[in-house]
């Protein structure tokens, strides 16, 4: 039993390096099956394939590497007018209309007009209505009407003030004077009415 045992170690050796040959010897076929040139090319090619991959790999990275394209960027004060261009609309001058000056005329002048009554203006075109009057402070709710009674004005107006309506014809100006309340009976404010002509 101990002579077996004996052999055993001693031969151990030699068949670790017969199953180290034998895996050499398969690597070696595997490699050599791997690296052969398929069967439809020609020693030419095969040749020619070398070749080439050759001189890929002598080729540096920095001949492979392409440079980006410069572009030449525009400073920030030449982006800025460029864009003020674009951005201003061509400035076209038109002619200027001058303003004309209405030349009014009194028509009517410290009327009295009494509350729920009307004060006619230019000969009934238009009628002219005091809605309310305020003692403090000093107002007026006036009211104007045309000639079928249809309300086209309201304002309130204070001692000074005036409110200016219009048509195709004329433009009239109505302005409070004052006002004057009583304690037993109406109250009245006296109004200035203006007229001036739109057509020079």
């Amino acid at each position: 039993m101990a002579e077996e045992n004996k052999s055993f170690w001693s031969n151990l050796p030699a068949l670790l390096t017969s199953i180290a040959g034998l895996i050499t010897a398969i690597v070696g076929i595997y490699i050599y099956l791997d690296n052969r040139p398929p069967d439809n090319m020609s020693d030419d090619e095969v040749n020619q394939t070398v070749e080439l991959l050759e001189d890929q790999s002598n080729i540096t990275t920095t001949e492979i590497e392409s440079k980006p394209e410069e572009i030449d960027n525009p400073t920030l004060s030449e982006q800025v007018n460029e864009q003020e261009n674009i951005e201003k609309p061509e400035v076209i001058s038109l002619p200027k209309k001058e303003k004309i000056e209405l030349a009014y005329t009194t028509i009517l002048s410290g009327q009295v007009v009494k509350v729920g009554n009307y004060l006619p203006i230019d000969d009934g075109k238009y009628s002219l209505f005091q809605n309310n009057v305020s003692e403090n402070p000093e107002e007026a709710d006036i009211e104007i009407k045309n000639s079928s009674q249809a309300s086209i004005a309201t304002s309130k107006l204070y001692p000074g003030d005036y409110y200016i309506f219009e048509d195709n014809q004329y433009s009239y100006k109505v302005r409070l004077l004052r006002v004057k309340i009583r304690n037993f009976g109406a109250n009245y404010a006296f109004f200035n009415v203006e007229r001036a002509s739109k057509r020079q």
